[in-house]
């Protein structure tokens, strides 16, 4: 049994072929653009959470936590809290203890493995009445007033850095 295609036809199906392919690739870059969207979202949520965290602990220790740089969330999680024994930001393995003022549990990280929150505070190397920080992140495709970039928040506002 022998089939017969025109050429006509032939080209009809090439042609049919082509615009599904482009409808495909179409709805396929709709889905990671919503799904890219739906990450920076929760990265904005997760800084928002940081940053109030940050203010009640000013609130209460008149500093914001000392120290050099620090990734955070890393090794799934970790904590902010002030005691007389823990203070600050403590890895996932450490503990705030009981009767301790837990501002942050877990610290968000984000979804991306390969990316990270990163905390340092100002003036840089304060070890004592920390009157500011810094916390650098970085948004994939964007979202709400963000676009795609690396970004620093502070206590006052959030601005994309320079490239």
């Amino acid at each position: 049994m022998t089939i017969a295609f025109s050429k006509k036809r032939l080209f009809e199906y090439i042609g049919l072929f082509l615009i599904f392919c482009f409808i495909g690739f179409v709805v396929a870059r709709g889905i990671w653009a919503t799904r890219a969207e739906g990450r920076d979202r929760g990265r904005l949520d997760d800084i928002k959470d940081i940053r109030v965290a940050l203010q009640e602990y000013f609130k209460q220790q008149g500093s914001f936590p000392a120290g050099g740089q620090v990734t955070l969330g890393k090794d799934g999680g970790g904590q902010l809290c002030a005691g007389s024994a823990q203070k600050g930001f403590l890895g996932s393995d450490e503990s705030c203890g009981e009767g301790v003022a837990v501002f942050l549990n877990p610290i968000p990280a984000d979804v991306d493995p390969a990316r990270s929150y990163q905390y340092r505070v100002q003036p840089e190397g304060c070890t004592d009445a920390c009157g500011d920080y810094e916390l650098t992140f970085s948004l994939e495709y964007g979202a709400a007033e963000y676009k795609k970039g690396a970004y620093l928040a502070n206590r006052a506002f959030i601005i994309p850095l320079a490239r």
